[in-house]
């Protein structure tokens, strides 16, 4: 269960417990993955991005070597995990697509089904067993003490510059991404308000009540770029396997129309209710 930080009692240790239950979170996602993949690398990813967050957020106490050697962990943590969950991203993607375009729903467009179909199940068989995961739940839960060494800040008030500055990254990546058509753009927007995310989740309950409903939305932010990103993930694998699908150049632009037309409205939901949030007078 995760750890909720309080003002009651010592903040540098509460922060290293903080850390060591998104250790213990990860751990146990990866133990699910064993009975049911798709659900457990889906939690452990996350759980992963999270963790690398508060490391971000940590970053002027752990120092530059342990903050550079702890991210490199996680960050191949999430590669190993990244295949099969792209995978499966690709298929429930297209899948939500064909509901909701009926020109999809030709019998010309079936075969993405069956190509995406397949690929999810070279990725999960390239992925290994339930050993792989039992595996790497271990590696996790063995690294899980290994905060108790950081020497981290004393007081919830020492992080407020810190959240400020992700909140001031976050509005500045947002502006960046609503001027451009650079999908690159998006991304870092997208990577940068979840940083915030879960940094500013995880210090609400020190930060005050008028804080919860700000970080509800900016999940619910979050959520959204992350609907837009699957749809990037599917058109640039439809761009690269487009021969081995057999699309043809109508039905190529067919379903390039509707994955880009579906990402647009996605980004403009996602700029709309962000501006609106970074723009409220919010003190960390």
């Amino acid at each position: 269960m995760r750890y909720r930080l309080s003002r009651d009692s010592n903040f540098n240790k509460q922060l290293k417990r903080l850390i060591q239950s998104v250790h213990e979170d990860i751990a146990l996602s990866l133990l699910h993955a064993t009975r049911d993949p798709e659900t457990g690398v889906h939690e452990a990813r996350k759980r992963t991005k999270e963790i690398r967050a508060l490391l971000r957020l940590f970053r002027p106490w752990l120092g530059k070597a342990t903050y550079a050697d702890w991210r490199v962990r996680y960050r191949k943590l999430a590669k190993k995990l990244g295949d099969t969950r792209d995978a499966d991203v690709r298929l429930t993607t297209w899948r939500f697509l064909v509901e909701e375009n009926p020109e999809l729903q030709a019998k010309s467009f079936r075969n993405v089904t069956r190509i995406l179909n397949k690929d999810k199940k070279r990725a999960r068989r390239n992925l290994g067993d339930e050993h792989f995961f039992l595996r790497l739940a271990q590696e996790v839960e063995a690294e899980r003490t290994a905060s108790r060494s950081w020497n981290l800040p004393s007081a919830p008030k020492e992080l407020s510059p810190v959240l400020l500055r992700l909140l001031k990254k976050a509005r500045c990546a947002e502006k960046q991404a609503r001027k451009s058509d650079d999908i690159e753009d998006f991304h870092r927007f997208r990577k940068c308000s979840k940083d915030l995310f879960y940094c500013s989740r995880a210090l609400r309950p020190v930060m005050g009540k008028e804080l919860k409903k700000w970080v509800r939305e900016l999940r619910d932010v979050t959520e959204v770029q992350g609907q837009a990103n699957d749809q990037s993930v599917l058109l640039d694998y439809l761009k690269t396997h487009r021969d081995e699908i057999a699309l043809d150049t109508k039905n190529w632009r067919t379903a390039k129309r509707c994955v880009l037309q579906t990402q647009r409205n996605l980004q403009r939901v996602a700029h709309k209710r962000a501006q609106k949030l970074f723009s409220e007078l919010i003190e960390f």
